[in-house]
C-alpha cells in the first residue's frame, strides 16, 4: 500500500506535466497545408527570392530535392528530375524523335538474330571439338547463345555435319 507523500508526489508530477503541455499546445500548430505549402518554395538569396521548389523525392531517402524548380516545368521539377520536358506528343513530333535518334541498321533484328545463329554455330564447332578430343583448352564462358543445341556425343556431331550440308546445299539451290 502507497503512503499519502508517494500519492502526494505523484499528483505533483501530474500537475506539472499538464502545465508543460499546456504550454506546448498554446504554440501555434501548423497544419498539413502550411506544410505542404512551405515544402512548394524555397526562399533564395537571402529572401529576395522565393521560388517554386522540386517536388521530387528520393527513393532511399524520401527527402524531397532542395534545388529550384524549372519555371517552364509543368511538373515542378528541377532539370536533374525531367523538368525540361515531357517529351514530343503528335505522331509527326515522336517520328522526328525516333529518325533524330537512329544510328545505323547493324543492330535490326535480323542482324541480332543472324549474330546469335553464327554464336550459336560456333559454340557448336567447339563442342564438337571436345568430343572428339581435338582439344584440352578450357571452353567459352557464359550464356549458351539462342538457338544452341548441345553437342555431346559422335553422333550429335554426325547430325550436325549433316544439317550443314542440307543447308549449304539449300542455300545453292535458291541462288541459283
Amino acid at each position: 500500500m502507497r503512503s499519502f507523500h508517494a500519492v502526494d508526489s505523484l499528483l505533483e508530477d501530474y500537475a506539472l506535466a499538464t502545465e508543460q503541455l499546456e504550454e506546448i499546445i498554446d504554440t501555434p500548430i501548423i497544419s498539413y497545408y502550411e506544410i505542404y505549402a512551405m515544402n512548394q518554395y524555397i526562399i533564395l538569396a537571402g529572401g529576395k527570392i522565393k521560388c517554386r521548389r522540386c517536388l521530387a523525392r528520393s527513393t532511399r531517402t524520401g527527402q524531397q530535392c532542395q534545388r529550384p524548380a524549372l519555371s517552364l516545368s509543368q511538373t515542378q521539377r528541377c532539370q536533374f528530375h525531367g523538368g525540361r520536358s515531357t517529351g514530343p506528343k503528335t505522331d509527326e513530333g515522336r517520328r522526328r524523335i525516333a529518325s533524330a535518334h537512329y544510328r545505323h541498321g547493324e543492330s535490326s533484328k535480323a542482324s541480332r538474330q543472324a549474330y546469335s545463329q553464327s554464336s550459336a554455330h560456333l559454340r557448336r564447332l567447339e563442342e564438337s571439338m571436345y568430343v572428339l578430343g581435338m582439344t584440352t583448352a578450357p571452353r567459352t564462358r557464359g550464356r549458351k547463345p539462342l538457338g544452341y543445341t548441345p553437342v555431346q556425343t559422335i553422333h550429335d556431331v554426325h547430325q550436325m555435319v549433316i544439317d550443314l550440308e542440307l543447308h549449304r546445299n539449300r542455300g545453292s539451290n535458291e541462288g541459283a
